[in-house]
């Protein structure tokens, strides 16, 4: 098994805050005899599924709790709201072997059979500082704002999921089998098993890059005038 894990904390002005992990294990099947078989190219199945459940609404933490949560200055220590999400891809590949002649020295050709990679979000939450009272124009408009950065991660996650499955089943056309001693089973197992998770790698900064470009633009502009202005009594936050 091999296992690498990568994690980028990213924090954005609009209280978005994201962390994506990255973890590859592998699976080999028993090895087979074949009888003077060449080592061929083999079709590997490859799949990616994302899963993004509802933020949590969380309106039980006042503005100071929130604040801390945020990264330091934000909105010169006035953050009412804030978006936070942790975002992970799980990737599980399974390899099988099968030896080139009956002979106990024939080498063994390696190749991957299936490549699944599993996009999720273990955390999601919404917080909206509870001086303000759902039901009232504050509370709503924070709470649409933040909506605004779920929204973002939705669509960064929709459009970068077929970028890598795609990405993922390149490299894995492009790589052919290994042909190797059977004692050489996990140096063969590592070099098929880097080539798909560098793939991979490239593929998710490209994810996180623009998903840090699709909640900056959340909060570009007059946006926060735009939300202050939405209301004409902010008086609660303020005491």
């Amino acid at each position: 098994m091999i296992a690498d894990t990568r994690r980028d904390f990213l924090r954005f002005a609009g209280g978005a805050a994201g962390v994506s992990v990255a973890s590859l294990s592998t699976l080999w099947t028993p090895a087979v005899h074949a009888a003077a078989l060449a080592c061929t190219r083999a079709q590997a199945a490859v799949h990616v599924d994302a899963s993004l459940p509802e933020p949590v609404l969380d309106t039980s933490k006042p503005q100071r709790t929130i604040q801390a949560l945020a990264p330091a200055a934000y909105h010169a220590g006035r953050t009412i709201g804030l978006y936070d999400a942790e975002i992970e891809a799980k990737i599980r590949m399974q390899f099988r072997s099968f030896t080139l002649r009956r002979e106990k020295t024939s080498p063994a050709c390696f190749f991957i059979t299936a490549v699944n990679v599993g996009v999720a979000m273990p955390t999601r939450r919404i917080l909206v500082a509870s001086e303000l009272l759902p039901g009232t124009c504050p509370h709503a408009a924070v709470l649409a704002h933040e909506r605004k950065h779920e929204a973002a991660d939705d669509e960064a996650v929709r459009k970068h999921t077929p970028r890598l499955q795609r990405a993922i089943q390149d490299a894995v056309a492009n790589l052919g089998p290994i042909e190797a001693s059977s004692d050489k089973q996990d140096a063969a197992q590592a070099r098929l098993a880097a080539r798909v998770q560098s793939a991979f790698d490239e593929a998710w900064r490209e994810f996180q890059a623009e998903r840090s470009d699709l909640q900056r633009q959340v909060d570009a502009g007059l946006e926060y005038a735009r939300v202050a202005a939405s209301c004409p009594d902010w008086s609660p936050i303020q005491r």
